[in-house]
Parts: structure tokens; C-alpha cells; sequence
């Protein structure tokens, strides 16, 4: 489902919005110095905050409105994006995990699962 967010004009960043926003930004610059587990980890951390905070501060506030029906099915088109790129990440990272303790040649009984794959609607 593609949406035209042109048609509508984005509102305002609560602080905490904005301010998870450039945590976000900080964390995806960084340098490849750091340690790549560390900054999915916190990459995804952000992600879900954001969802939660667009959730609580978009979407429920309006949710029964019926003149704002299309706002919050924006609203919420947007929110599930952010959780999708979350759960992403976080699948990204579980897959480098695996592949990590197979290049150092763990045994069977050290290797963790591989990263279930979910056939995905969209």
C-alpha cells in the first residue's frame, strides 16, 4: 500500500519525537568502528520507541474520530512502517549473529538457530 504523503502536511515533532529522531540519525552515521551489534541494538530500541510514541501521541488521540479517519490510517500506515524496520533490524542482527558462530566454527550445540523467515503480506 503505497500512501502520498505529499497530500497531507506533516505536523509537528513532539520534543521526544524529535529527539528520538536525532538519536536515530546519530546512531545510523556513525562510525564502523563501533561495534555493529551494539548500534542495531540500539538502532531497534529507537525504532520501537518511536512506534510507541507515534501510537500514543498520533494515533489514539484521534482513533474515533471519524472526520480524522483518513489522518490516522496515515498515521498508523507510518507507525507500522517504523515496527516493520524495527522487527528488520532486529532479524538483521539475530542473521549476523548465526553467521558470526559459524565462521568461528562453533559445534552444532553452540550455534544458535537460524533466524526465522516469515513470508510477509504486503
Amino acid at each position: 500500500m503505497d500512501i502520498n504523503y505529499t497530500q497531507h502536511k506533516p505536523a509537528a515533532l513532539s520534543p521526544e519525537l524529535e529527539q528520538l529522531k536525532k538519536a536515530l540519525e546519530k546512531t545510523l552515521t556513525q562510525s564502523c568502528d563501533y561495534d555493529e551489534h551494539a548500534v542495531m541494538s540500539r538502532q531497534a530500541s529507537i525504532l520501537d520507541q518511536i512506534f510507541t510514541i507515534l501510537m500514543t501521541e498520533r494515533v489514539a488521540p484521534i482513533l474515533t474520530d471519524p472526520r480524522k479517519q483518513q489522518t490516522v490510517q496515515d498515521w498508523l500506515a507510518y507507525a507500522l512502517r517504523v515496527q516493520r524496520q524495527c522487527h528488520e533490524t532486529l532479524r538483521t542482527k539475530a542473521s549476523m549473529a548465526y553467521m558470526e558462530s559459524l565462521q568461528k566454527g562453533a559445534t552444532a550445540k553452540q550455534i544458535p538457530p537460524p533466524p526465522i523467515l516469515q513470508e510477509r503480506n504486503e
